[in-house]
């Protein structure tokens, strides 16, 4: 397989891994992918970008989330699914009730570099166990879940190199996943039409000509 096919691939096993069903294990795999596709020595992305450069568009909406006996009060703003511009325009209903995502906010676009360093948990410092954490990026919410909850390695008996994380791990999961997931599908809308491009590419190349 060519490295430009892997990529392709890559970029297709990542759309399914977060898309709106995926499972728990999904999004944990999500992370190897993304690790591979973006952060790598030699990432899958730099087999394509002779083409072009992509541009990836996020959403700045967050959704406060407590910890513990502080639940009450947010220890950090979490992007979550809402890190994806398309599901910021989604309302929820609950009992009846129609409610806009918490702190809907613009878009903002940017580089692969830009991308990875963008901030998606961003801890409250007027929190009593914010103390000796810092906020959390693109990047290190990816190593996270490849090199701490098996996307890549399993290390039941390590830690996080990120204490933000750590300290959330166990008390929101499902926040931090909903994190991945967001940008797993925002890296996939950045990546797909260089992935195309390869494909229908190749597809010119061994058509007959009419």
């Amino acid at each position: 397989m060519t490295p430009e096919m892997l990529f392709v691939e890559t970029v297709e096993d990542l759309r399914r891994r977060c898309d709106l069903r995926a499972t728990e294990y999904d999004v944990i795999q999500a992370s190897g992918l993304l690790r591979r596709l973006l952060i790598d020595g030699n990432p899958l992305l730099s087999a394509v970008t002779a083409r072009a450069k992509p541009t990836f568009t996020w959403s700045k909406s967050r959704l406060g989330v407590g910890l513990g006996d502080t639940s009450s009060l947010a220890f950090a703003l979490v992007a979550g699914l809402y890190f994806d511009p398309i599901l910021t325009e989604v309302q929820v209903d609950i009992s009846g009730l129609r409610e806009d995502p918490p702190r809907r906010m613009a878009t903002e676009t940017g580089s692969t570099k830009e991308f990875l360093n963008k901030t998606v948990i961003e801890v409250q410092s007027g929190h009593p166990q914010a103390t000796g954490h810092a906020d959390v990026t693109v990047r290190d919410l990816i190593k996270h879940f490849a090199n701490r909850e098996g996307g890549v390695h399993f290390g039941p008996g390590g830690k996080s190199t990120n204490s933000t994380l750590e300290a959330m791990r166990g008390q929101a999961d499902q926040q931090l996943r909903d994190t991945l997931a967001g940008v797993g599908r925002v890296a996939v809308r950045a990546l797909e039409p260089l992935a195309a491009a390869v494909v229908l590419e190749s597809r010119m190349r061994i058509a007959t000509p009419v």
